[in-house]
This record gives C-alpha cells, structure tokens and sequence, in this order.
C-alpha cells in the first residue's frame, strides 16, 4: 500500500506541474501486481487488520483436528502450487477456495473450519508466488492457477461438478471459471467482488486517465462486468458497507447483469471481505444455506 501512495503522489506531483508521462504497459502491469499482491504478510499480521487479534493461528489443518491431503499441482505455464484438500465425511458437497491477495493457506483456515464442520469437503490453493506455491504473483496467472486447480479437484474427487468460492481477488478467476465451464461449475460463492476496472480507475491520475488503454495489460477474460453475463449458474455475494475498493450499489449493479439467481448478503458496517471474521454466525448461516440449497435441492436459493 505505500508503494501505491507513492505512486499516487507522483502522479498528483506530475499533474501539478502539468506534464503526465504515459507509463509503459508492460510497467503498469507490473506496477499492479506489486501494488495489489503481498504474500510476504503473515496470519499474524492479518488477524490485526482484520479487527481479530485473539484469532488462533494454525499452520495447517491438521491443527484443527481435520484429517487434508497435501498436493502440488503442476500449471500450463510450468509453475507448482500447493494445494490442499480437505474431505468431509459424510461429504453433502464439494467447494473449491480461491482466495484472496494477501497472505497463504492457514490464513484462510477459518472458513475450511465452518464449512468442513458442516459436511462440506473443501479444496484451497496458494496463487504462483504465495506460500507454497512457486513463480511470481500476478494478474495474468490468476486463472491459469485457477484452471489447474479446477482440472486437479474433478480428477482427485471424482466429482462431475464444484462449487465456486472466491474471496476478494480471487473472485476475479472464480466469476471467468463459471463462464467458461458451466459443465463443471454448479454455483458461485463471491466474497468481496473486485472489479478491475475500478482498481484502474483508482490511479486515474497515474496513467492520465487512459482506463481503456491501460486494461488491456490484464487478461481479458479476468473482466468481471463482462464475464458475469455468461454466468448462469445461481450467484452467492457477499457485499460489504465500507468496502474500501467499491460501493456496495456499483457491486449490486454489475452483479445484476448475471442471468441467473444472484443472492446478495450485505454487511453495512463492515470493511471489505470481513464477513466471516466479525459477523461470523450470520455469514456462514447464509453462506451454508445457499450451497445446501445448491447441492442438495432445498429450495434455500434466493433471488436478488
């Protein structure tokens, strides 16, 4: 985040002065991955920012008293990402995690916790360049990461299809995924929905206002406003009152373009992606009851 203020500053420093230097493509995308991705931050220092200091911090699954399965997949572009899967028994359903752009596996423990508790088996992954995966952090790799994981979890469950969950960034190969694979993809879990677009507005001084321009550095198919309206699998958001990347009426709006049945929970007082943490029995209520719904016919899916 320093590293976007000071970025911003020269932008306002150049403007001031009346002379904006377009910025190469190829450096404004790897402007955006330094900006956007921190692998480098711990559970530790996650649990301060997100208001739950006395949160307990595990290493793995295992410390929770959770039987996983430890894999490393390999991706089209010859990168390893570990992979954790977590069976439930008796098993109601199947959910793969996409998470988001901060931190590695354990610190994202807490939602295997409830979901597994609840009879859903659970796959996560660390993105290239996070935990214990390999590469660097970027943008473009999201869905390859994504595809490779996918393609791994059919082929290790023998399931025909997944539930959908991703938090933050990671909601961002989690919404293509669905679009591109309906086949394979029954439902859509997105927590925090982050539009891209809207990032790049944020540097709108950065790049001269050249939003359209500057888009084209990330894959296209990462879109979120476009890909949603080829998403006709039911829709689980999560919107947050003081989400510090959007307004909870731009999320609602672009989640209107999805054909399908969207359910939107919002938390009024929150910050972005703090559902599970500081609204905890409210958020996986709503979030159980939607993917049993989903998997098992009960009707418990609403509309928007």
């Amino acid at each position: 985040m320093t590293r976007l203020l000071t970025a911003l500053l020269l932008g306002l420093l150049l403007f001031a002065v009346g002379c904006i230097p377009l910025i190469p493509r190829k450096q404004f995308l790897l402007l955006a991955n330094d900006v956007a991705f921190a692998p480098e931050l711990t559970c530790e220092q996650l649990k301060i920012d997100f208001g739950v200091p006395d949160l307990p911090t595990v290493k793995d699954p295992a410390e929770l008293g959770i039987p996983f399965e430890k894999a490393f997949v390999k991706t089209a572009d010859d990168q390893i990402l570990r992979v954790w899967y977590i069976p439930a028994q008796p098993e109601r359903g199947l959910i793969l995690l996409a998470y988001g752009a901060v931190g590695e596996l354990p610190c994202y423990l807490l939602l295997t916790k409830h979901l597994h508790a609840d009879g859903w088996s659970m796959v996560m992954y660390d993105f290239q360049g996070f935990g214990g995966s390999t590469g660097r952090p970027s943008f473009n790799t999201l869905l390859t990461d994504h595809t490779a994981v996918l393609d791994w979890t059919l082929a290790r469950t023998g399931r025909d299809k997944v539930t959908l969950m991703g938090i933050s960034v990671g909601t961002l190969p989690t919404v293509a995924q669905a679009a591109a694979r309906p086949e394979a993809v029954n439902a859509v879990v997105l927590d925090g929905l982050l539009v891209l677009r809207q990032q790049v507005r944020r540097a709108w001084l950065l790049i001269g206002g050249r939003v359209e321009h500057y888009m084209k550095v990330f894959d296209p198919r990462l879109r979120i406003e476009e890909q949603l309206m080829r998403v006709h699998q039911p829709i689980f958001a999560v919107v947050y009152g003081r989400d510090e990347y959007a307004k909870p009426g731009q999320i609602r709006n672009i989640l209107s373009r999805a054909p399908g049945e969207v359910t939107i929970v919002e938390f009024p007082n929150l910050m972005h992606a703090r559902g599970p943490y500081l609204a905890t029995d409210e958020y996986f209520a709503r979030l159980q009851g939607f993917v049993a719904g989903v998997w098992e016919g009960s009707g418990d899916v609403n509309s928007r």
